[in-house]
């Protein structure tokens, strides 16, 4: 695995899904709106549906996946990017 992977699986396997499904959801989206609703709404699932109930933490996990894209996709825009056609 990856050394990105080894550091994010320290907290569990449950928090690094978290972590990338809000990634994965702003990502797709571009929005912090679909973004927040994915991670409150699989909370409201787990206090409803699931015996885990609510953890503040898995929903502080899919916000910072989505914190981590959108940093990186604006790193991404200002960088000097050329592509080279042979």
């Amino acid at each position: 695995m990856s050394k990105f992977n080894d550091f994010m699986l320290q907290w569990g396997t449950d928090k690094f899904l978290h972590f990338m499904g809000g990634a994965a959801v702003y990502g797709i989206t571009e929005s912090w709106i679909v973004m927040l609703i994915v991670s409150f709404g699989k909370e409201l699932y787990d206090v409803y549906y699931a015996t885990s109930g609510w953890s503040n933490k898995d929903a502080l996990a899919t916000m910072l996946g989505g914190l981590f894209t959108f940093v990186g996709m604006h790193i991404w825009e200002w960088l000097p990017y050329t592509e080279m056609v042979w």
